[in-house]
């Protein structure tokens, strides 16, 4: 959480009846009409408050299965030739990807409200004091929250060719390539807060 505290003062020591406007950004003192020898004191306080609260949650949940299989073919109980077992490739790939959300805020410093004061058709040696006080308090806060479960299962099988009571020729097997993977990639993206 932060919190950003301005405070602008302003004094002005002139010369007594209280009409105020204020219109924020804009705040007009009319001190008019007062007597001889009066003492008039206007004491004006503008606060304004910004309050900017982003929340972000990402649940990310991921199940992979790769799974690759070759082979397990049969040539059995031929006669008088050639005997040839060729298993081909088996490959098998997953790939996730998953981003999280993103908090971006933006907050400039309230304007400091302009002070117009008229004095007119006051008594003789009155003295008129006008007081400004103006607070903004800027409270910013985020929250990013990310959680990741990532299951990744990967098989790959090759083999189990039979050639078996073959007679009267070669026996040839060859066996190919399983290949399984797998790959899950995780970004939980940033904060950021500019005040």
């Amino acid at each position: 959480m932060i919190k950003k505290l301005i405070r602008a003062f302003a004094t002005a020591s002139i010369l007594g009846s209280l009409v105020a406007r204020s219109a924020f950004a804009a705040i007009t003192v009319d001190i008019t009409n007062n007597g001889a020898d009066s003492t008039n004191d206007v004491t004006v306080s503008a606060t304004t408050t910004v309050v900017a609260i982003q929340n972000n949650s990402s649940d990310i949940t991921n199940t992979l299965d790769a799974s690759a299989k070759t082979g397990k073919n049969e040539a059995n109980s031929n006669t008088g030739g050639a005997v040839t077992i060729v298993s081909g490739n088996a490959t098998a790939t997953t790939t996730v990807t998953n981003t999280g959300g993103t908090n971006t805020a933006t907050i400039g410093s309230p304007s400091v409200p302009t002070l117009t004061t008229t004095v007119d058709t006051n008594g003789d040696s009155s003295t008129n004091t006008v007081n400004l006080t103006f607070d903004a308090l800027v409270t910013a806060g985020q929250t990013n929250v990310c959680k990741k479960v990532n299951t990744l299962t990967k098989k790959a099988r090759t083999g189990k060719n039979k050639a078996n009571l073959n007679t009267g020729g070669p026996v040839s097997i060859t066996t190919g390539v399983a290949l399984a993977t797998g790959t899950a990639t995780n970004t939980c993206s940033p904060n950021t807060l500019t005040l």
